[in-house]
């Protein structure tokens, strides 16, 4: 799953580069998983070490919580926090009362920096009934702070 959220956070042609990159530099040799990351890192241009940790070196737990839902005008803010210390993207649903969903992504690069919560502003037309995090593809420790109900 780290690989895929790595993909999500730099785009398919990004990661497609650094890919192709790391396969060609060890094409019919004996890389380690450091091999991997510099590469990645170098094909990328980017500095991921910050997400290498994360996930293959420092333990921890993926976790995400609703802290928060507090309506503005025509907008809900929404607080996500980490609980956990591996970064997950953000997929959070909005139920509205009549029914209908809308969905609204963000990748892992909101935890980049090190922030321990986002506030995502989400804009509704409608009556919500419930905010919902996480999706089949997003590992949680503790999904019963996933839900946050508008009362």
């Amino acid at each position: 799953m780290a690989i895929l959220y790595l993909k999500d956070y730099l785009g398919d042609s990004l990661f497609t580069k650094a890919l192709h990159y790391y396969i060609r530099q060890w094409k019919g040799k004996h890389p380690m998983p450091h091999d991997f990351f510099y590469c990645m890192n170098t094909g990328s241009g980017k500095n991921l070490n910050w997400f290498w940790k994360k996930w293959f070196f420092d333990g921890g737990i993926p976790d995400l919580a609703i802290t928060s839902a507090k309506k503005s005008g025509n907008k809900f803010d929404v607080v996500v926090t980490a609980r956990g210390s591996r970064p997950v993207p953000v997929d959070l649903t909005i139920h509205f009362k009549d029914g209908t969903t809308q969905k609204v992504h963000r990748n892992i690069g909101v935890w980049e920096k090190g922030k321990t919560f986002i506030t995502i502003a989400a804009p509704v037309s409608k009556p919500v009934a419930r905010f919902v995090l996480g999706d089949t593809h997003t590992p949680d420790t503790n999904p019963k702070d996933n839900v946050y109900i508008v009362k």
